[in-house]
């Protein structure tokens, strides 16, 4: 399913990247994306902070196979919350 974001339909494109969260709730890089994105270009800073944290919060090896990519999903996360007073 492709996200409508780049048409700048945020409600459309809020409501896809939550119901992929909801089918797989523990796939570190859908929570990143959705904050490096949606919530920058909506303005939410809540919903950011909240999305990186759970990130951050997920165990590295929540899916043993995905180590590394869970690894830079956080890290990335790390960095944009550091990075948040100048996106917001």
């Amino acid at each position: 399913t492709k996200v409508p974001f780049p048409s700048g339909d945020l409600p459309r494109s809020r409501k896809a990247v939550e119901r992929a969260i909801e089918l797989d709730a523990k796939y570190a890089d859908t929570r990143v994306l959705f904050a490096e994105t949606y919530a920058v270009k909506a303005g939410d800073a809540e919903l950011f902070k909240k999305l990186l944290e759970e990130t951050l919060a997920l165990p590295d090896d929540v899916y043993p196979a995905l180590v590394p990519e869970t690894k830079n999903s956080k890290r990335k996360a790390k960095k944009l919350l550091g990075d948040a007073g100048d996106l917001f």
